[in-house]
């Protein structure tokens, strides 16, 4: 299967999608958006002890066991 998908890091989950969106060139409305992590705030809430981790893949490209479009990705939480 060719499917076109990216995991990103970043210091916050906005922060990763921004980044995934810029390396795919694509918009927001045309991707698939999977939290894999939404990262840990370490002492003091200071950010980036555990990055935020998403996985970014071009929206239709994903099919389920039936071979048809899966639109509803089963995940802990998903951005469109």
């Amino acid at each position: 299967m060719n499917q076109k998908s990216i995991e990103i890091e970043g210091k916050t989950v906005e922060a990763a999608i921004k980044t995934a969106l810029k390396k795919l060139n694509l918009p927001r409305s045309q991707v698939e958006i999977e939290i894999l992590s939404e990262g840990e705030k370490g002492l003091f809430g200071m950010s980036g002890v555990k990055p935020a981790k998403v996985r970014v893949s071009l929206r239709g490209s994903l099919r389920n066991i039936n071979g048809k479009n899966n639109c509803n990705l089963q995940s802990k939480g998903r951005h469109r």
